[in-house]
């Protein structure tokens, strides 16, 4: 067993793992046939004011992924989503990759998928 294949064992069965720090979540490639995959979770919030009225706030996850074409993701496009199971994300709207990465090691990555949400709060020219 090489050092970069005991890498990549470790984080299949520890840090993607359900049973530990990782999670399952429904890939949908654009074009393609939806699939689970283990993925880690960072998650990330910012809001953006759009006028006095309203602001949007857009969710940011940061997926740890490996790079493969069937337990992961190996080349991620434009689009292409993912669904967080009802117990980790009562919202069941998709998050869209946005083609920004970070984190790269040769067997795996961290993808940014964002969804975003407009609030509105008052009432324009309210009195």
């Amino acid at each position: 067993m090489t050092f970069r294949s005991l890498l990549t064992e470790i984080k299949t069965n520890f840090h993607l793992s359900p049973d530990w720090f990782g999670e399952t979540v429904v890939y949908i490639p654009c074009g393609g046939t939806p699939r689970s995959i283990n993925v880690h979770v960072y998650e990330e919030e910012s809001l953006e004011l759009q006028d006095i009225d309203t602001e949007d706030r857009s969710r940011v996850l940061k997926v740890k992924v490996l790079k493969d074409h069937v337990s992961g993701i190996d080349r991620p496009n434009l689009g292409d989503k993912i669904v967080r199971s009802a117990a980790n994300d009562a919202d069941d709207r998709p998050y869209v990759y946005q083609g920004e990465h970070d984190n790269e090691s040769p067997d795996s990555w961290r993808l940014h998928f964002m969804r975003t949400r407009r609030d509105s709060q008052g009432v324009k020219g309210g009195k």
